[in-house]
C-alpha cells in the first residue's frame, strides 16, 4: 500500500493511504499526485499470509499515529484529514468463492483499522472510499437508473456487495463514499491489465482483433 502526505505550504495536512495500486489505483494515485503536493512511501501489506497481514496492520496504524503525535509540520500546518482508498482485488468475473473469501478477510482488516484509528483520533476527519464495480453488482440488469437496482451472479459481485454492507454498517453518510466504475479508460502504461476501452484501441490501432467473451447475463 502506499501512505501520501501532502506537503503543500500553508495548507491543512491530507493523509492518503491507498490500498491496491493496479488498473484503477494507480489512476487514482496519478489524478492525486497531479492535483495536489504530496510525499509518497510505500509500505508492505501482504496480501496471502494472515498473521504477516496483521503485522503490516499493527505497522500502518503505528504510522500514522506517529504522524498524528507531531501532525504539524514546519508550516504549523495542521494535519485535518486521513482517506483511506480502498482499489485493492486481484479478484475478477471468473474468480471462484475461497479467493473472494479471502480478499474480503483484507478488506475487513483495513476497516477495523480506519476504525480503530478514527476512535482514538476523534478531532481528525476521517473518510474512507471504495472501489466497488457497476458490472458485478449490476450483472445482468438493463438500463441501470436505480443504484439499488444490484443483481450479483457470481462470487465477484457478491464480494461487493458484501463489502458495501460492511462499509455502510454502524458509520455516518458522510464518513464514506462508494464509486460503481464500469468500462475503465484512460492512459495505460506498459505494465498491468488494460480495461475492455483501452483495449478497444490498441488493437484498433495495431489492426487486431478484439474477442469478447460473454454470455446472455454480461453486463
Amino acid at each position: 500500500m502506499l501512505l501520501l502526505n501532502s506537503t503543500i505550504p500553508y495548507a491543512d495536512k491530507h493523509l492518503v493511504l491507498v490500498f491496491g495500486v493496479g488498473l484503477l489505483g494507480n489512476a487514482i494515485l496519478q489524478s492525486l499526485v497531479n492535483h495536489g503536493q504530496y510525499t509518497i512511501e510505500s509500505l508492505p501489506f501482504n496480501w496471502t499470509d494472515p498473521e504477516q497481514q496483521l503485522l503490516d496492520a499493527e505497522v500502518i496504524s503505528n504510522k500514522i499515529s506517529n504522524i498524528l503525535d507531531h501532525r504539524n509540520d514546519e508550516y504549523n500546518n495542521p494535519l485535518t484529514r486521513i482517506s483511506f482508498v480502498w482499489s485493492a482485488g486481484k479478484g475478477g468475473f471468473l474468480s471462484t468463492e475461497a479467493v473472494m473469501k479471502q480478499e474480503l478477510k483484507s478488506y475487513i482488516r483495513v476497516l477495523d483499522m480506519f476504525d480503530e484509528l478514527e476512535k482514538v483520533h476523534t478531532d481528525i476527519s476521517f473518510n474512507f472510499h471504495l472501489v466497488s464495480s457497476a458490472g458485478g453488482m449490476h450483472e445482468g440488469v438493463k438500463f441501470v437508473d436505480d443504484i439499488k437496482a444490484i443483481n450479483p451472479c457470481r462470487p465477484y459481485g457478491m464480494l461487493k456487495q458484501e463489502q458495501e454492507r460492511v462499509l455502510k454498517r454502524d458509520r455516518t453518510r458522510d464518513s464514506y463514499t462508494i464509486y460503481r466504475p464500469a468500462s475503465v479508460y484512460g492512459y495505460v502504461g506498459n505494465e498491468g491489465r488494460l480495461g475492455l476501452v483501452p483495449t478497444l484501441f490498441y488493437n484498433c490501432h495495431f489492426n487486431k482483433v478484439t474477442t469478447i467473451y460473454g454470455n446472455i447475463n454480461t453486463l
